[in-house]
């Protein structure tokens, strides 16, 4: 399930509360993809403090296993990377949560950040895996992009 979403590459927006269908009871939340314009190597700080923000705000999500995908368009192609915040990264996040509400930049590197704070995990493509779009019906809009 991708969560509904408003967004650029600098920028997210989440509802408050997450959407509830019958559907949806049985699956996990297991973290969220994003798009940026350049591959970075690394996770940024926007995306450590987007992702620790979306583990506290959301009781469903387990921090032990939500993980970002940034998905980086490069010339000709793109490319995916993993990352898993630490709980030193969700430490240092729930403490500099003011300086991030100031930078809000991809390319903005607050004090204190370094690579401690996360790690990459193994991310596996295939095709025996499908999946859906649930959109809910009248009354309910999830994501504006549908």
């Amino acid at each position: 399930a991708i969560p509904p979403q408003v967004g650029t590459y600098q920028t997210l927006s989440l509802p408050r509360d997450q959407p509830e269908h019958e559907v949806l009871r049985s699956l996990e939340p297991l973290g969220w993809i994003h798009t940026q314009p350049t591959e970075m190597g690394e996770l940024s700080p926007l995306d450590l403090f987007a992702t620790s923000r979306m583990v506290a705000d959301y009781p469903s999500w387990d921090g032990e296993k939500t993980i970002v995908i940034p998905l980086s368009f490069t010339p000709g192609s793109c490319s995916l990377s993993a990352y898993r915040i630490l709980p030193a990264g969700f430490e240092w996040a729930s403490e500099h949560g003011d300086v991030m509400d100031a930078q809000m930049s991809l390319n903005a590197v607050p004090p204190g950040y370094n690579a401690s704070f996360y790690e990459g995990v193994q991310l596996l493509l295939s095709d025996r895996f499908l999946g859906f779009f649930l959109v809910p019906g009248a009354g309910g809009v999830w994501n504006y992009n549908f």
